[in-house]
């Protein structure tokens, strides 16, 4: 039989083993569920020791940890449990988890997007994709800004984007290459996001970071 708990408040549970709920030889449902200031001196503010047979499976979904004292665990599931994450989480099937959180504890790793409801491994649901860049728990890739590009899938951070090299720029967010400064145009420092015309008196050949010379400007074919 699985036990149903649906919308509902634990708050200061000082039971002497498991806190909130304390779960051996059954399986439940966790549905919008809160778990507050857990004061229990052994066990997570929920325990799930065992079901009732090695392929029973619990489940839990929206969630809410609060209050979990330090060095204390918030989930502690040696049993499976079908965990229904926010979107950019995951969790595993069995482990301890701690701290406040609201749907499951993990983040996705920084590179990768978070694209369903049950992941179950840190690197969620895809590589971050080209021209962008994910932090973790990303649900929607972060577009690298103008004057830089991405070229490759996995970026975790703004950091990680390149800033077009003089001679080059890029106008547009979220690209995977800058473009070159055509003949008659220079850009002199990075990160550029348009090209320069060539001052007068000077003359500027394909990719210039520099205007050169005195031939006079040169215009592009």
């Amino acid at each position: 039989t699985t036990t149903t708990i649906t919308t509902c408040v634990t708050t200061s549970d000082s039971a002497s083993t498991g806190g909130g709920l304390f779960v051996r030889d059954s399986t439940f449902a966790v549905q919008g569920a809160a778990f507050v200031d857990n004061e229990a001196a052994v066990g997570a503010a929920i325990t799930y020791e065992s079901g009732p047979t090695f392929d029973a499976v619990s489940t839990m979904s929206g969630v809410h940890i609060e209050g979990t004292p330090p060095n204390t665990s918030s989930v502690d599931f040696a049993s499976d449990i079908d965990w229904s994450c926010d979107p950019g989480q995951w969790s595993p099937l069995t482990g301890i988890v701690e701290g406040d959180f609201e749907g499951c504890a993990k983040s996705c790793d920084a590179g990768t997007v978070g694209t369903g409801a049950s992941h179950r491994t840190s690197t969620c649901g895809e590589p971050c994709r080209i021209g962008h860049f994910c932090p973790a728990g990303t649900v929607e890739p972060v577009p690298c800004p103008a004057g830089y590009y991405m070229p490759m899938t996995g970026a975790g951070s703004l950091d990680e984007c390149i800033p077009c090299s003089p001679g080059s720029y890029q106008s547009r967010a979220g690209r995977a290459s800058c473009v070159d400064c055509p003949a008659g145009t220079y850009a002199e420092l990075p990160r550029a996001t348009s090209c320069d015309d060539c001052p007068p008196g000077s003359y500027c050949p394909w990719q210039a970071g520099n205007p050169r010379g005195s031939r006079g400007t040169v215009k592009p074919s």
